[in-house]
């Protein structure tokens, strides 16, 4: 009697999705992964992944300016962008966790290339193996959404952060948004290339009041949305057009820093992402 196997879960389709995008971007250097989007002092990015993480990294610095905080946590790090940034320009020591092996070596060969030393830790996010109260900070980029139930993520968080310390989340739900400009690009990729995007990552479509709650629910209180993100991403798309795409990004967000301190900021309609920021009560 042959046993039929279990299918995976949308969960576990994405985390073997995300082992094969880590892998791809250490294996092959010109490859549709960047190995590394970390924007060196002094030049611009270059990419369109490079602007994006670029000022979400600045959103996170922005957020925390003041606060003291010495000690960071990343989870689901990926590549480990905004714990460099935190690194190299706030001295903050940054610890990176993320499921994927993969991940953790790619993190630490971005960091061993900007000169900067962290600690990397291949670990699940909803079962993290620190104490209690170790951290000022714990920063997620674009993790949550991958989970239909992320609230023990969130109770991780709560439980690894000192009392004062802050969660800073970027969410990317399902969601209409700019980002939708993107289907129109793959459906022109189909027709007149031989490029085959990729599927879609596993994304819930919770809404910021969803994850706000959520958030409180773990413990947290001074719960803050913010929307971001207006700049569709164009993916995949071949090297000239990226970078021509991170050059016209570059321009209008020299333009919306005119009148606003952050370039990403935006209404929720055009929004691809929210941040969320919460702080644990000091008593």
């Amino acid at each position: 009697m042959s046993i039929m196997p279990l299918e995976k879960t949308s969960e576990q389709r994405g985390q073997t999705q995300f082992e094969d995008k880590w892998r791809t971007a250490n294996d092959v250097p010109k490859g549709p992964e960047e190995w590394t989007v970390f924007v060196p002092p002094g030049a611009k990015p270059a990419t369109q992944r490079q602007f994006s993480l670029f000022w979400y990294s600045d959103f996170i610095r922005q957020a925390i300016r003041g606060k003291g905080y010495s000690r960071g946590l990343e989870l689901g790090c990926g590549r480990g962008t905004a714990s460099l940034y935190l690194s190299k320009y706030d001295k903050i020591k940054m610890t990176l966790v993320d499921i994927s092996p993969s991940a953790i070596e790619l993190a630490r060969r971005n960091f061993s290339a900007a000169g900067e030393e962290g600690e990397f830790v291949c670990a699940d996010a909803a079962a993290l193996p620190f104490p209690d109260g170790g951290y000022d900070l714990v920063v997620m980029i674009g993790l949550l959404e991958h989970f239909a139930d992320y609230q023990p993520i969130l109770r991780e968080c709560f439980r690894v952060l000192r009392p004062g310390g802050a969660v800073v989340t970027l969410n990317i739900p399902a969601k209409r948004s700019v980002q939708d400009l993107n289907r129109l690009w793959k459906t022109l990729l189909r027709l007149f290339t031989t490029v085959a995007p990729r599927p879609d990552y596993y994304r819930n479509a919770d809404t910021p009041a969803d994850y706000a709650r959520a958030a409180r629910e773990s413990g947290f209180k001074e719960v803050a949305i913010t929307f971001v993100n207006p700049f569709a991403l164009f993916a995949p798309a071949p090297e000239w057009f990226d970078r021509l795409v991170a050059r016209a990004d570059n321009l209008v967000a020299r333009l919306r820093l005119l009148w606003r301190p952050q370039p990403l900021v935006t209404g929720s309609r055009l929004a691809q992402a929210h941040f969320l920021v919460a702080e644990k009560p000091r008593s």
